[in-house]
């Protein structure tokens, strides 16, 4: 609360206005070149997100060292392997894309419905960029499971079931 004698009194015209709705001042909103991500910074979010899953199929071949042991010793081939490995990759990384899609969606749905109220009433989705990202997390999803796949498809079969 201000100290000065600045303060509006009953007899004051700033004291009679009836209250508006002020706009948002220019400095809080953001400018049209602060909206778009960098590209530095969507390539860092995509880095990440490719080490995660890498990281997740390295732990689940890890785990699954004695399964991948016994589906090597009932016929399986070292490419079988390596596919299923693989697959495990695409699908996780299209599974976490179509959910931060699908959430983003929403969002901005939400968030056009309460900017009605300032006046914006139209929304566009770029359904060409939705489809790309789908595409590029199956890819990123085939080059973060190269490594795990490897690893998998070299398992030796008595070691990893004598592994407990």
């Amino acid at each position: 609360m201000p100290t000065t004698s600045s303060r509006a009194t009953a007899s004051s015209p700033s004291a009679t206005r009836s209250p508006t709705r002020s706009a948002p001042c220019p400095e809080s909103t953001p400018s049209p070149a602060s909206a778009t991500p960098s590209p530095t910074s969507a390539a860092s979010k995509s880095l990440i997100a490719v080490l995660g899953v890498i990281n997740t199929l390295a732990l689940s071949v890890i785990e699954r060292t004695r399964e991948i042991g016994l589906l090597r010793a009932v016929g399986t081939s070292r490419r079988q392997i390596s596919r299923m490995v693989q697959l495990e990759s695409v699908l996780i990384a299209v599974h976490g894309a179509l959910l931060g899609l699908g959430l983003g969606i929403a969002w901005g749905i939400a968030g056009q419905r309460v900017l009605t109220l300032y006046g914006i009433t139209s929304l566009s989705i770029p359904w060409t960029t939705v489809l790309a990202v789908l595409a590029g997390s199956a890819l990123a999803g085939l080059a973060a499971a190269i490594l795990p796949a490897m690893k998998a498809a070299r398992t030796k079969i008595l070691t990893a079931i004598a592994t407990a």
